[in-house]
């Protein structure tokens, strides 16, 4: 069986400059996802068995998890809200849950709330047991930016390879083995 030959007659200078616009596509994709996370808050709030939050429009709202990794402190708690009338307002877990990590901590939504209009709603937790540390935790209600973020990993992933693969190749056709 003999190994199939490829032969790439590509110049050295078309090497490097995939290479050049790889890391470019890389790093306005890194760029581009941390300004669409941090764009994507809406609120911030303590973890508490009850508290109002304010919204400046309708539209989905996702409640996202904060706390450190590998923490439990949520496990077992629930969210409900209802509006100023106490109507509850309509929300669906979230089964494709998307995860932010930092050095310290991990975002993780967890139910999307579908808001009906601009205003004033009460956010329960039903299940965080008295004396249960929370002060490292901490909810964060966010535009949903799931379908932003995949594009920009794309971006990211595509951006990486053709860095990568532009170095190695402009290396090899430098050093004569290609």
């Amino acid at each position: 069986m003999t190994a199939a030959v490829v032969d790439l007659d590509l110049p050295a200078g078309l090497l490097v400059a995939a290479a050049l616009v790889g890391a470019v596509l890389a790093a306005f994709s890194i760029a581009r996802l941390l300004r669409v996370l941090r764009a994507s808050i809406l609120a911030r709030l303590p973890v508490v068995p009850e508290q109002d939050v304010r919204f400046a429009a309708a539209g989905t709202a996702i409640l996202c998890i904060e706390q450190p990794h590998l923490g439990t402190a949520f496990a077992g708690v629930d969210f409900a809200m209802r509006d100023d009338d106490g109507h509850d307002v309509p929300s669906a877990p979230i089964v494709f849950r998307s995860k932010v990590s930092g050095f310290s901590r991990v975002r993780l939504s967890v139910r999307a709330f579908e808001i009906p209009r601009a205003g004033r709603y009460r956010l329960t937790a039903s299940g965080i047991a008295p004396g249960r540390d929370m002060s490292q935790s901490s909810l964060v209600f966010a535009r949903p930016f799931a379908g932003a973020m995949v594009l920009c990993i794309l971006g990211i992933t595509l951006g990486g390879m053709a860095l990568i693969a532009g170095i190695v190749l402009a290396s090899l056709r430098l050093a004569g083995k290609l």
